[in-house]
C-alpha cells in the first residue's frame, strides 16, 4: 500500500519495467473530496490523486487499481459524498475497500461536532459500494477467455479444488487431482467471471507431451530423475523404470502420453 505523494516517478517506472511487479497497484485515497481529505490531513487532494492514477496509466496501460474509502467522516456534506461517487466512477477500480467511519478516541475526529447521523453513513456506503461492485465484476468479466498466470495459494473449499491468485490479485477457483500444487505457478484458461473470483481450469499445451517424452527418451539413467515443466514452473520428480515414468507423469500433469 502506498500514499499518494509517494508514488514518485521512479516507482511508477518500476511498475512499467520491473516484471517482478505485478500489474496491480492498491493506492488508497479515503475521500474525492479535498475539504474531507483536508479535515482527514491526508496531505494531498483529489486532484493530486488523480494525476498520480493517470501517470501510472501512462506507464502501465494494463494495470488494476484498488483503493480504500471512508464514508461518513465527521464534516461530510452530501456535496463531499458526490465528489467521492465521481472520483470512483472516473477511476474505474478493479477492487476497492470501503467503510463507514467509526469513531476512534483521541483523534481529534472523535471530539467532532459534525458527526454524521449512522442512517446517512449506511445509505453512502451503500452507494459507493453498488458503484465498486459494478466495476469489480467490469473488470473481472474482461478475464473469460483469457490465459492467465495463478499462483497457487491453498486448497479449496470443494474436493480437488485449489485457490490461486492472478497477477491483478484475482481470486481464482480451478480443480485438478494433482496433490502438490500449492506454491505453483498455473497457467490457467479462466471460463466464468463473478465479482468476487474467477473459475478456469488448467492448461495442457500440445507441446508439453512431446517435451515430456523427449526428455524420458533421452534419459538413459534408470535412477530419479527431476522435470520442470516450462510452461507452469511444476516440478515432478520421476523414480523408477520408463513405464512407472510414464505413469506417474500421466497422473501428475493429466494427459496421456502414448
Amino acid at each position: 500500500t502506498s500514499h499518494p505523494l509517494d508514488m514518485d516517478l521512479e516507482l511508477i517506472e518500476a511498475h512499467r519495467d520491473i516484471s517482478k511487479l505485478m500489474p496491480y497497484l492498491h493506492l488508497p485515497v479515503q475521500s474525492g473530496s479535498d475539504n474531507i481529505l483536508k479535515l482527514m490531513n491526508r496531505k494531498h487532494t483529489a486532484k493530486d490523486y488523480r494525476k498520480v492514477i493517470e501517470k501510472v496509466r501512462d506507464f502501465k496501460p494494463d494495470i488494476a487499481i484498488s483503493g480504500d474509502f471512508i464514508v461518513g467522516f465527521p464534516g461530510e456534506t452530501d456535496k463531499d459524498h458526490q465528489e467521492t461517487l465521481n472520483l470512483i466512477k472516473e477511476i474505474q477500480y478493479s477492487q476497492a475497500y470501503s467503510f463507514k467511519y467509526s469513531v476512534r478516541p483521541g483523534t481529534p475526529a472523535a471530539i467532532s461536532f459534525n458527526q454524521v447521523n449512522e442512517e446517512v453513513k449506511s445509505k453512502r456506503l451503500y452507494e459507493v459500494q453498488e458503484i465498486l461492485r459494478e466495476q469489480q465484476l467490469k473488470f473481472n468479466l474482461k478475464s473469460i477467455n483469457s490465459s492467465i498466470k495463478v499462483l497457487v495459494l491453498r486448497n479449496g473449499k470443494k474436493s480437488s479444488q485449489y485457490l490461486g491468485r492472478s497477477p491483478f490479485n484475482q481470486s481464482v477457483y480451478f480443480s485438478s487431482e494433482h496433490k502438490n500444487l500449492i506454491g505453483s505457478t498455473i497457467d490457467i484458461n479462466i471460463l466464468e467471471a463473478f465479482q468476487n473470483s474467477l473459475t478456469g481450469k488448467i492448461i495442457k499445451p500440445n507441446d508439453q507431451k512431446l517435451w515430456v517424452k523427449l526428455i524420458l527418451k533421452n534419459n538413459t539413467h534408470k535412477d530419479e530423475i527431476t522435470i520442470e515443466f516450462p510452461n507452469n514452473s511444476l516440478l515432478a520428480t520421476i523414480v523408477g523404470n520408463y513405464s512407472i515414468n510414464i505413469s506417474k507423469l500421466e497422473k501428475l500433469i493429466d494427459v496421456d502420453l502414448n
